[in-house]
């Protein structure tokens, strides 16, 4: 992310140290197409940052679906990159719904990321 440096505390003689402010980014619920960095490669991938309204609250979620890989990837550490917003967070009437929504998405961010690979 790129953000331009704004005004920090100008009063050095206060602090004795200068600083820039940067504006905090919350990207907004939903689902994205992005990376993740699996194993020193990054791989495309779904995500969705949001509550989960269709299933179980468990507060707010990064969840990630690397596309096309079929490691084990539970106790890794994961760096993600959101490249493309898809659609806002969603509640479905049920899982089947859920499903046939999370195909659709991961359809969509093969395509956003090869668009965005090509650029």
């Amino acid at each position: 992310f790129f953000f331009q440096a704004e005004d920090g505390i100008r009063d050095k003689l206060v602090t004795g140290v200068q600083t820039c402010a940067l504006p905090i980014f919350q990207p907004a619920f939903g689902i994205y197409a992005g990376q993740a960095l699996v194993d020193g490669s990054w791989r495309d991938a779904a995500v969705s940052l949001g509550i989960r309204p269709t299933v179980a609250d468990r507060g707010v979620l990064l969840e990630v679906h690397v596309l096309d890989y079929m490691g084990d990837l539970y106790g890794k550490t994961l760096r993600i990159r959101l490249i493309d917003y898809l659609r806002p967070e969603a509640k479905f009437p049920d899982l089947d719904a859920l499903k046939r929504q999370i195909a659709e998405d991961c359809r969509l961010a093969r395509q956003r990321l090869a668009l965005a690979a090509a650029s």
